[in-house]
């Protein structure tokens, strides 16, 4: 009987103990003279200037083939991928002005004496901002580097916060001009 005793104070202490913690991290109360802090959000907003983009001809396993190029981040600042939107456009000379896209696009390009559609998209991670130019017609031919050798490539990263409440047509540049002050 003293066992069944002494076993039941045990088994009582311990059932009192636990749920004597248990209370204690449902509960907490600041201590007087202490302070609280939060994270400020993340308000980085990141605008490259125009730019030029050299291309190189690369070949997938597949047989198919398109261009890549890419700009070097050299003092990029560190921004959180999952509370920005990563936006890029293409400035193209046309024959009163430049007309510029946001990307990715497709445009049709006259390479020989065909017309092809070629699909433009970028990417970017830490090392850089990456484009991709692919032929969505025929993947074995590659657009000419030529053609697009003037082509001039911006990026804006901005929290996505601000992506929506601006309430602009972020495919229109001359509204996310005004929008940004660029």
């Amino acid at each position: 009987m003293k066992k069944l005793t002494i076993s039941s104070a045990i088994l009582i202490l311990a059932v009192f103990v636990m749920s004597c913690n248990k209370q204690a991290d449902l509960v907490t109360r600041p201590v007087t003279g202490t302070t609280v802090t939060t994270t400020a959000p993340d308000t980085t907003t990141i605008i490259s200037d125009w730019f030029s983009l050299s291309v190189d001809q690369v070949s997938d396993d597949m047989g198919g083939v398109y261009l890549q190029g890419m700009k070097p981040f050299y003092n990029q600042a560190a921004y959180n991928k999952s509370s920005h939107v990563e936006l890029a456009y293409v400035s193209m000379p046309g024959q009163q002005a430049a007309v510029i896209s946001h990307l990715p696009m497709n445009l049709e390009l006259s390479q020989g004496t065909s017309d092809h559609i070629f699909g433009f998209s970028f990417w970017m991670d830490n090392a850089g901002f990456f484009l991709g130019i692919q032929n969505l017609n025929d993947a074995t031919i590659a657009a000419d580097p030529s053609i697009i050798q003037d082509f001039k490539y911006r990026y804006i990263i901005i929290p996505r916060q601000v992506y929506y409440s601006l309430g602009i047509d972020w495919d229109n540049y001359d509204e996310v001009a005004q929008a940004l002050h660029l």
